[in-house]
């Protein structure tokens, strides 16, 4: 071994047997070695090693690096057993291990980057096989080559998922290269190429992990670069048909995944073709009419397979090859592309980069080619929508080729980078590139999608962070629907239905009902008036049945007798009972329904609106009988409980009752409806005691009825029901019905019971004014009283309430003397003007009594100088005016308070008069609290102060 600078670091002879390295350890449970063989013993568990197998018979050495340079695999040609044996020794030197004894080793090597196996040929004694090799030398799992092949090279590219195996076909002296794949434990061959020259080198790039570089002995580069797809159908007439096809040499494994769920590589259907398949194709459509083969296998020979099927499993139709005058290699054609029924394209590629699409013909005998185009780009992924078709290319723009004219235009629905995955829906294009960004027509969606699905309106993905994201892609904008947890390494499979079906990295599946998909396609039962499959797969998902009614309740309730006939009655009573009272395409489902759904009823009346018209449908069914419990749901939902017991006729329809009502709730509303028998029923089925509920529903059978219904009533609590019970009663109850009127307060319900019996009338209006009276609604109480012909009571709250009117009318009509009325008068004026109602005392005297005077010093009370005024004028007083202004002035020009005092008494009327405006005439001090005449006359002189303040504020003179 070397240095870079032609330096020895070791030297070792392969052949020295005398150090043993590191031993080969194998506990092997379970294996046939460790298993007891009885009387035959340790030598029958030997295994047998046919020395006459040979492999290669090159005898040149091989040499393999691991990944991480630590280790190398070196195969040679062991002189002294006479077979090849594969030494690993380490990078500083120290021999390692040798391989365990096995014949039949060919000569090619290659370690896996990943450092755990590596891969060798090996010839059995009827089969040729890749086997591995562990690091410690010991032989782990291998798997079958088609016969007549001999492996030239091996190697694995960078991320250790592709085995790349250089064959040659002994009888035909022929050359293939082969690409393997591993999952589930299973080696599938998806790529299997005839070379027509010697190839001189095979390199897998180091920077893109599925990038392959080929020379050929002729001086032909090729450059591959491969990426992961999923064969799967795509029909738009069968959106229930969804199949998936894996390629395993020249087998392909057929499942109907919209049926069964079936891992590689297991299978529906195994399908043997002529040759190893490298590609399959889906026509967009598929039926008698449109497309009679549902799938095409293209073969490593150039040759395509056509299926159908029929009632027991599908079966190769026809077999074609493709004639041209040009020399197509199918190591230059990629690409392909099931467009319409009849045409299927493809892309080849020619020296110096240039590209051209094949527009292949589907004749009924033969397929021809009818177009082809130039392309100066690479292509890198091919979208078929209608009769056009995306290409998309390596720089991330996009080609528009159209099938019909043969022409090809750029178009604006690109990608900002390059995308070796696109899907397109309509006019929308989506595409996810190698740095895991997903676009929606050239907008980033995400940045760490590994792998996604459409099936529209939804956009499924799984992440970088292993997770499970949904997304709507309704309207111009991606909106988050729904993220969940996922097994790390999970990729998207297929959507069938409500079905998201994902494969792990060991290779198994798993699928999982999202809650998005399962209100979406139960919205499209309902919509096709399946609701018996609906009402299933909600039950199922546990997803609320209001989404029956609520998903289109214009439809719901014009075919709701359909509903009635195909759904369970069972199913019929569940979606009774768990009915919400909102919308839950509003609400609890408001996510999963974008646009807005016209309301054909208020929501507060959704509940009442459904069992009302149920009940309709089911009461006028024929079989009435058969829908007895939804009958019984409904009328309890809508809250009309008496109606469902009386309707309860059987143990089966009053354990119904118990199921959906608290039993207590049950019993009351049995003896809310005086229904004895049913209550007892009912109670037998509870906890309540017998020994109190039999005596009191045998003391109930014994009353009067009306008694009875009035005892049930008090006992609810119903104390409406039981007034008008009782009011049936007799006069002997008068006094208990007082009294239950009086504790309640049902005046007004008493009012309008005795409203044609006079004496009961007359003293509830009686007890109702009271009751007011004590309330101090006394205006109220006034009207009642008179009501009740009580006018004396009438007149005393007439007169707490101030109404003077109501009381000088019945006083009159109670014949009151002049005396009694003066008095009656005053108890007002004293009221009237304790409430500052000056205006209406005032009114009072003068239309009342003609009291005059009265009114006036009221009105001067009030400071309703106006109405003072008006009256002393239209009456003749105008002297009474001039004098109290002139003694108004006169006292604020005497000198001493007694000659003050004695003025004041000889003209005590007037300053009655006047007294209630002295603040206005006299103003005082604030901050003192009596000021002198004398300080008073100093500091307001009369000519500023009384003459101006009666001009300006009453007495105004022209």
């Amino acid at each position: 071994m070397l240095t870079s600078t032609i330096d020895v670091i070791f030297e070792y002879d392969l052949a020295d047997t005398s150090q043993e390295g590191q031993k080969l350890v194998n506990i092997g449970w379970g294996k046939k070695e460790t298993q007891f063989r009885g009387m035959e013993g340790k030598k029958a568990v030997v295994p047998n090693l046919d020395s006459n197998l040979e492999g290669s018979f090159d005898k040149s050495p091989c040499i393999t690096w691991r990944g991480d340079s630590s280790l190398l695999a070196v195969g040679f040609w062991c002189r002294i057993s006479c077979k090849r044996r594969i030494k690993i020794f380490s990078k500083d030197g120290p021999f390692v291990c040798i391989n365990e004894d096995m014949a039949g080793l060919d000569g090619p090597l290659s370690w896996r980057p990943q450092g755990n196996l590596i891969a060798f040929s090996q010839q059995l004694a009827n089969k040729y096989v890749i086997s591995f090799l562990e690091k410690n030398g010991l032989k782990h799992l291998d798997f079958e080559l088609p016969k007549g092949f001999k492996v030239k090279h091996m190697s694995w590219n960078m991320d250790s998922n592709i085995l790349c195996l250089l064959v040659k076909q002994s009888e035909l002296t022929k050359t293939y290269l082969m690409l393997w794949t591993c999952s589930n434990y299973h080696w599938f061959l998806k790529q299997m190429f005839l070379l027509s020259f010697e190839v001189a080198k095979i390199i897998w790039d180091e920077d893109r992990e599925n990038k392959l570089h080929l020379i050929l002995r002729n001086g032909t580069f090729y450059e591959f670069e491969f990426s992961w797809i999923i064969d799967h159908s795509n029909y738009a007439s069968f959106a229930n048909k969804y199949y998936i096809s894996v390629i395993d040499k020249e087998t392909i494994l057929l499942t109907p995944f919209h049926s069964s769920i079936i891992p590689p590589p297991m299978s529906k259907w195994t399908l043997k073709c002529p040759a190893s398949v490298n590609q399959i194709l889906y026509p967009p459509t598929y039926g008698d009419e449109e497309c009679k083969y549902f799938m095409c296998a293209l073969l490593c020979d150039g040759k395509f397979c056509f299926f159908s099927e029929n009632s027991e499993e599908p079966y190769i139709s026809r077999i074609d090859e493709l004639f041209t005058q040009e020399c197509f290699s199918d190591l230059t054609m990629h690409h392909w592309a099931w467009v319409t029924n009849t045409t299927i394209i493809g892309v080849s590629i020619f020296e110096g980069g240039r590209s051209k699409v094949m527009n292949i013909q589907i004749a009924e005998d033969k397929l021809e080619l009818v177009n082809n185009s130039e392309i100066n780009h690479h292509v890198i992924a091919v979208v078929a929508n209608t009769k056009d078709v995306y290409m998309y290319l390596l720089d991330g723009r996009c080609i528009e080729y159209d099938i019909e004219k043969n022409s090809i235009s750029e178009i604006k629905a690109g990608f900002p980078e390059p995308c070796y995955h696109v899907v397109a829906h309509s006019k929308d294009k989506y595409g996810l590139s190698e740095w895991n960004r997903l676009y929606k027509n050239g907008k980033t969606l995400s940045n760490n999608i590994t792998s996604f699905l459409i099936h529209y309106p939804f956009i499924l993905a799984t992440t970088s962070n292993h997770t499970l994201l949904l997304m709507n892609s309704e309207g111009s904008e991606v909106e988050e629907i729904s993220v969940r947890k996922l097994e790390r390494g999970s990729k998207l499979v297929a959507v069938t239905g409500q079905t998201v079906i994902m494969q792990l990295p060991r290779g198994n599946l798993e699928s999982i009902q999202p809650r998005a998909l399962t209100i979406m396609n139960a919205g499209k039962l309902l919509d096709k008036k399946l609701y018996k499959e609906a009402i299933q797969l909600l039950r199922r998902q546990r997803i609320s049945f209001d989404l029956c009614c609520d998903h289109n309740p214009s439809e719901f309730f014009a075919n709701i007798k359909h509903f009635i006939q195909v759904v369970d009655p069972q199913w019929i009573t569940l979606f009774v009972t768990e009915l919400l009272p909102t919308d839950v395409t509003r609400g609890i489902y408001s996510q999963y329904y974008k646009q807005e759904r016209q309301l054909i009823y208020p929501e507060e009346q959704k509940i009442n609106k459904i069992c009302i018209t149920l009940l309709e449908a089911l009461q006028s069914s024929e079989e009435e009988h058969k829908y007895m419990l939804p009958i019984l749901s409904c009328l309890v939902k809508s809250r009309n409980i008496a109606e469902a017991i009386k309707l309860a006729n059987s143990d089966q329809a009053m354990q119904h009752l118990l199921f959906l009502v608290d039993v207590d709730t049950l019993y009351n509303e049995a003896l809310g409806s005086y229904n004895l028998e049913a209550a007892l029923q009912i109670a037998g089925k509870s906890q309540m005691d017998p020994k109190e509920y039999i005596p009191f529903l045998n003391s109930l059978r014994e009353m009067d009825s009306n008694y009875m219904k009035y005892e049930i009533d008090k006992m609810l609590r119903r104390q409406d029901s039981a007034l008008r019970n009782l009011s049936k009663c007799g006069d002997d109850k008068l006094e208990l019905m007082y009294s239950l009127i009086e504790e309640h307060q049902l005046y007004n319900l008493a009012l309008d019971l005795f409203k044609s019996q006079p004496e009961r009338f007359t003293e509830a209006a009686n007890m109702y004014g009271d009751y007011l009276f004590k309330q101090a609604s006394f205006e109220e109480a006034g009207v009642l009283y008179m009501r009740s012909n009580n006018l004396p009571k009438a007149i005393n709250a007439f007169k707490k309430s101030g109404n003077w009117r109501k009381c000088m009318l019945l006083a009159n009509r109670s014949n009151y003397s002049d005396i009694e009325l003066r008095k009656l008068g005053d108890s007002l004026c004293n009221t009237l003007t304790s409430s500052h109602k000056f205006r209406e005392a005032a009114e009072m005297y003068k239309d009342c009594f003609a009291d005059t005077n009265k009114a006036i010093e009221i009105y001067l009370q009030g400071h309703l100088w106006e109405q003072a005024l008006y009256i002393a004028e239209t009456s003749g007083l105008n002297q009474l005016i001039e004098e109290a202004k002139n003694i108004s002035v006169a006292l604020l020009h005497l000198n001493s308070d007694e000659k003050g005092t004695t003025l004041q008494n000889n003209v005590e009327d007037f300053l009655k008069i006047i007294d209630d405006i002295k603040s206005d005439v006299w103003p005082k001090d604030p901050n003192e609290n009596e000021i002198a005449v004398i300080d008073a006359k100093l500091k307001y002189p009369p000519d500023m102060n009384i003459d101006t303040h009666w001009k300006l504020a009453v007495f105004s003179e022209n």
